[in-house]
């Protein structure tokens, strides 16, 4: 695994503004299943979001939430095979929904997998993408249906892999990116240049490694030129052939360990920076002129902060956490070098929300999605802007 090094650390100091920006707040779900609690974890540019629900005495349900004539209307998925349990992690622009789901077999012996999900004119059709694997996940997908996620080929060995899918004519190529761990969870997403970044994260939540993975392009021929004779050049192009991404470790950025979440289309993505001692800050890294440049997103005294997705406009959300009190979060917007209380910017539909947690997806029309406590339940919520410009 090669290794990219960014140029500068930039630090400043961040305090709590006043801002012109308005959001209105909705609840999720709201129609039309009734469900107990529910997970959300994604946002395309369309305002459709995908998560789970779980339904006491029942498997999780994988779901996606999409806006009928003014109502929230959340649909179950199903499963691969059977009425089993799935989870959905991700959806691109063109409403295709990656995720886990149990398969017929699923046994002790052979576990959840990776699927894709596509609306047909019959409903929402789920397709297994790696039928031979003992368990996999796919975690995000791009816009050009390229999925990133994690497999366990074989029981017996409890190493994981990350993986691409990509599609062929018929089915779906899986491509080992070659990062083995034993990690126990994980962070990825991809965007539309084909970028990955990823975190693998051990035991008592320890950063493994995290990495960058970059789509090669076809330089086939300017090998073949460049190769001395015949035989390197034969070499050469079975070579490009086998290596069409290029993984690169991030591990080298910090003294800190830097746990990577979100990345937008525009060279920039984000997470934060985790301290020997269990605190954090957030940041944004961006490329420019072929270099990454890290900027610190700033702390509160006795509070860490962690940046958990960005969208193209540059609009960071995620969270702040007291030190001394772990489970006590609230939701912040980073905008322009400067953080904001989201829950201060709604202005619509705030009665019952005592406390808005985590926010943890934006997308390019500004619409936010995380949880919060509403009528003194735990569930989740999506900010729609009230005066934004969609970003073009």
């Amino acid at each position: 695994m090669k290794t990219i090094v960014f140029l500068s650390l930039t630090l400043f100091s961040i305090t709590l503004f006043a801002t012109n920006l308005q959001y209105s707040i909705t609840q999720l779900p709201t129609a039309p299943l009734s469900v107990g609690s529910t997970t959300i974890n994604d946002i395309n540019d369309s305002g459709q979001i995908v998560g789970s629900f779980k339904i006491e005495g029942e498997e999780s349900h994988a779901f996606v939430s999409s806006e009928l004539n003014g109502t929230r209307v959340m649909t179950d998925l199903g499963a691969i095979s059977g009425d089993g349990g799935a989870r959905a992690f991700g959806i691109n622009n063109l409403g295709q929904v990656v995720g886990e789901s149990s398969t017929e077999a699923s046994t002790a012996a052979n576990r959840s997998h990776a699927f894709i999900a596509n609306k047909t004119d019959k409903g929402w059709v789920m397709s297994d993408l790696t039928p031979d694997a003992f368990w996999s996940s796919a975690s995000n997908i791009n816009d050009r249906s390229e999925i990133v996620g994690k497999i366990r080929q074989i029981r017996d060995n409890r190493s994981r892999q990350v993986f691409v899918g990509t599609k062929n004519e018929k089915n779906w190529d899986i491509t080992d990116l070659e990062i083995t761990s034993q990690f126990l969870s994980t962070h990825f997403s991809i965007d539309n240049n084909s970028r990955i970044i990823g975190s693998l994260i051990g035991r008592r939540g320890i950063l493994d490694t995290s990495f960058i993975a970059l789509k090669e392009d076809d330089d086939d021929a300017e090998d073949a030129e460049d190769a001395e004779d015949a035989e390197d050049a034969e070499d050469a192009e079975d070579d490009d052939a086998d290596a069409d991404w290029n993984v690169y470790s991030l591990d080298e950025f910090s003294s800190e360990s830097l746990i990577f979440f979100g990345v937008n289309n525009v060279n920039q993505m984000v997470g934060y920076n985790q301290s020997s001692d269990g605190s954090g800050s957030a940041f944004v890294a961006t490329l420019k002129n072929d270099n990454w440049t890290l900027t610190n997103l700033g702390t509160f005294e006795e509070k860490s902060t962690q940046a958990s997705d960005i969208n193209d406009a540059g609009l960071i959300v995620g969270r702040v956490t007291r030190r001394k009190h772990p489970l006590r979060s609230d939701a912040i917007l980073f905008s322009e070098g400067e953080i904001y209380d989201l829950k201060s910017l709604v202005t619509t539909g705030l009665e019952g929300w005592s406390r808005l947690n985590n926010a943890v997806g934006i997308n390019n029309s500004g619409q936010i999605i995380g949880s919060g406590i509403y009528n003194e339940k735990y569930t989740s919520f999506i900010l729609t802007p009230i005066n934004q410009e969609p970003v073009d």
